[in-house]
């Protein structure tokens, strides 16, 4: 009874150090001395756990928590949830000369080994991390051992076995020297080595140092680390999460490739409700668990795919993206990022439930060394990688701004962003205009294949004339059409795609200065405009254009060529003549250039086709420029340009945007990727309000007829734009100009007196909502959409083939309704 007693009384000891352990951790978890409060202001407070750095954000008006790094995860592999616990991870070198890349997270390379320090800041955080791999190398051990040492401090402390084990992997060199056999040893022998020789023998690791130097070696082999700091800062009423690029340390020929900051910290669960904004074109929507794991996950570059790396290789021709911003909006509230610094290196990616694991997110990544495999002597199975010398060392930084209640939408994203870019200064408000604008492109000069008894040549046919140019011009000014801009394709050097403007003479066939003046001077007699269409980032052939000094490189040292493909074959296309992009060095020359040139014409506006639009590096090895760096040499032209002209714009990304007087050839849609679920014209609400704009021309956009393309300028507010010539389309047989073959239904004698009628109808409408902006666009079904404008104004678009009721409001198929006052229009 007495031993039972005795038993129970340590059971129950044993039983109270445990629960007062337990308890123990337990408070120091939820203690102050683990959760660390780092900053606040008016909107935020932040807060660090110092012992697993996930750094929270309580917005103080609504209570929503933001947390960097996630510890719920329960589906996915453990390098998934690694994942989700990181701050950060990079993508490094592990093979300069291969090319070959490896990827470490920090919580499990950092975080795990308490490898990091909790430094605040102004208004913050900064975590230094050092990410790294403590496994052994070959270089942990002795690379020679003399025989005298080896006798003395290793033989009397191994056993038979472990000598053995020593003499498989060392050999006698001259009876003087132990050295290691081989640097390709198995971590298990380079395990089984360390202990014998540093933990059971009396051998030192300042004996190793002392004998490597003896033996004249330098280490080789360590494991790649990486030093890097992410830094969390409140800024009014946003958070910005900044890694300062110039900060990251690494071990040689380990340099960073790539970084994602926060993967998680815009996620959401299978029970949330929601959706991704991504820029996808005009904007896309990706809901919340919508089931397509079986769809590829989003992903998309800002300002598009860089055209000189792996140019030869098929691509498909969508939209880029032109604006580095993304968001999610989730329960009742939403979050919305904008890429302040490095979005010329940025990629947007986003996934959804159940794919790897539980979680839906949306992220960006940051590629540092855009490295190209290049083929050898054309050889397209030997490569070897190119890398960049001109590396971005400034910061990376990440805005994210906070929308709740009615503004926790898309829509309000939008506007937060053109509040943003106006006080940037980067997007000018113009005043509203009476009439909507009538955007009309004249197709002029173009370059077509010919034959002469069977032998193919090329030739210069002229589409529209200036002559006849100004008689449709007339003809639309005639039907009442007002506010318009037309936009003169093909009149200089050799065509639509023209050579360098250094010198401009007009296109044989199509008229003469006179002419040109004559119907410049019309167009504005009328106050209306004219804006002849330019390339200015690119050359067709070398006429006038010296490639060895103005033309940029790809990464195997030729020139960078325009390439375009077979839409059937996916082949390249092969030209009668060279194509050329412009190098960034001189882009401000030539616009400098152009701009003395183009001055005897005396234009008030021009029409810039590709420069707002696509950022081209110059991989030079003697002169490499990145596009991070070539975006200012883009923006220097621009600025030339705009203070000469008024600019009309193709597309612009939205460092170009301050350069616009007119925007033109918007995205009319998304991308339709298979992971999205709906589009939204995101590109045209962030411009609502401050410039006029126009998507494609409504006769030669295949993808939406011009019914729906008049349905879509209604839904957006985008102005009617037509593209006609005064020739038929047959004109468009055999030309070299591979982007007009699209123009299959421009012939003006069969399309103007749809213009004339849509126009006025679209014009009624803008009369209605001119003086007002859109303050909510929502997607009710597939093919009904509701714009709501601040005038109090409602408009309904019906795009589908049935017509839609809802309560007292009724739309046609096929058509819109304005909703004033409570009534129809």
């Amino acid at each position: 009874m007495r031993m039972k007693n005795i038993r129970y009384q340590f059971f129950t000891l044993r039983l109270g150090f445990f629960l007062l352990f337990f308890f123990a951790q337990i408070t120091a978890l939820f203690s102050d001395e683990t959760i660390q409060p780092l900053a606040e202001n008016e909107y935020w407070k932040i807060s660090i756990d110092k012992t697993n750095l996930q750094v929270s954000f309580m917005h103080k008006q609504t209570n929503q928590v933001l947390q960097s790094i996630r510890f719920d995860g329960i589906e996915g592999s453990a390098a998934t949830k690694n994942v989700q616990k990181s701050n950060i991870i990079v993508t490094y070198m592990s093979n300069l000369r291969q090319g070959t890349v490896n990827s470490m997270d920090s919580f499990s390379y950092s975080t795990s080994f308490n490898r990091f320090e909790i430094t605040p800041i102004s208004n913050g955080v900064s975590l230094q991390m050092t990410l790294g791999d403590d496994s052994l190398t070959v270089d942990d051990l002795p690379k020679m051992i003399p025989v005298e040492k080896y006798t003395k401090l290793l033989l009397p402390k191994l056993s038979s076995r472990d000598d053995k084990l020593f003499r498989d992997n060392y050999r006698v060199v001259q009876n003087k020297y132990w050295v290691r056999a081989t640097d390709t040893m198995g971590t298990l022998a380079i395990n089984r080595l360390h202990s014998l020789i540093f933990e059971k023998s009396e051998y030192t690791k300042g004996d190793m140092a002392e004998d490597n130097a003896e033996y004249g070696y330098k280490t080789q082999y360590v494991n790649p680390s990486v030093k890097i700091t992410v830094e969390y800062v409140l800024d009014g009423k946003d958070i910005l999460v900044r890694v300062p690029v110039e900060k990251i340390k690494t071990t040689t020929d380990n340099p960073v490739q790539m970084i994602e900051f926060t993967p998680y910290l815009l996620s959401a669960e299978e029970k949330d409700s929601g959706y991704f904004l991504v820029p996808d074109g005009s904007g896309a929507l990706i809901y919340f668990n919508n089931g397509k794991t079986n769809a590829l996950s989003y992903q998309d570059t800002v300002f598009g795919r860089d055209p000189l790396k792996y140019a030869e290789r098929f691509r498909q021709n969508n939209y880029p993206v032109t604006l580095p911003v993304y968001g999610m909006k989730k329960n009742d509230f939403a979050v919305f990022a904008i890429i302040e610094k490095g979005a010329e290196i940025a990629e947007i990616v986003a996934d959804i439930s159940g794919r790897s694991n539980e979680f839906n997110r949306i992220s960006s990544r940051f590629t540092l060394l855009d490295v190209e495999n290049v083929a050898l002597f054309g050889n397209q199975t030997v490569t070897t990688p190119r890398i960049p010398s001109d590396v971005y060392k400034g910061d990376i930084v990440v805005r994210y701004r906070f929308l709740s209640g009615k503004d926790a939408n898309y829509t309000a994203m939008a506007k937060e962003y053109q509040k943003y870019l106006i006080e940037q200064n980067a997007i000018s408000v113009y005043p509203k205009e009476n009439d909507s604008p009538f955007f009309l492109e004249l197709i002029g000069a173009l370059r077509k294949t010919k034959f002469f008894l069977g032998i193919p040549y090329t030739s210069t046919v002229t589409a529209t004339t200036l002559s006849q140019g100004k008689e449709i011009y007339e003809a639309l000014k005639n039907a009442g059409i007002k506010n318009i801009t037309v936009l003169f394709d093909g009149l200089f050097n050799s065509g639509v795609n023209h050579s360098a403007l250094s010198k401009i003479s007009f296109v044989s066939g199509i008229g003469s200065k006179k002419n040109y003046l004559d119907l410049q001077n019309t167009i504005a007699a009328d106050s209306n405009l004219f804006a002849p269409s330019i390339n200015m980032g690119r050359v067709y052939t070398s006429k006038k254009f010296k490639p060895i000094k103005m033309a940029a490189r790809k990464h195997d040292g030729d020139y960078a060529d325009i390439v375009s493909f077979e839409k059937n074959t996916m082949f390249k296309k092969t030209l009668p003549y060279s194509t050329y992009y412009i190098s960034p060095h001189v882009i401000g020359s030539y616009a400098e250039t152009t701009v003395t040139a183009m001055n005897s014409f005396k234009p008030s506006m021009l029409h810039i086709k590709d420069l707002a639009t696509n950022l081209i590096p110059d991989y030079n090895r003697k002169k490499n420029i990145s596009r991070i760096h070539a975006r200012p040499e883009y923006q220097n032209a621009l600025s030339i340009l705009k203070n000469s002209y008024d600019l009309v714009l193709d597309n612009p990304n939205s460092y170009a945007l301050f350069a616009a007087r007119y925007i033109n050839r918007l995205p009319s849609n998304s991308n339709k990727r298979e992971v999205t679920d709906a589009a939204v014209p995101f590109v045209q609400l962030v411009l609502d309000g401050c410039i006029p704009y126009s998507s494609d021309s409504w006769n030669s956009n295949a993808s939406l007829g011009i019914q729906n393309s008049f349905l879509y300028a209604i839904e957006t507010r985008s102005a009617p734009r037509f593209c006609f010539s005064y020739k038929k389309e047959t004109v468009f047989h055999n030309i070299q100009d591979s982007e007009l073959t699209k123009e299959f239904s421009v012939y003006y004698r069969d399309m103007i007196q749809d213009a004339i009628r849509l126009y006025h109808s679209y014009n009624v409408f803008y009369q209605e909502v001119k003086n007002a902006n859109i303050i909510l666009h929502t997607v009710i079904t597939k093919d009904v959409k509701k714009i709501d404008y601040s005038n109090g104004v409602t408009v309904y678009v019906n795009y589908g083939n049935k017509n839609w009721t809802n309560g007292s409001v009724e739309v046609q198929a096929q058509n819109y309704t304005i909703i004033k006052g409570g009534a129809p229009v």
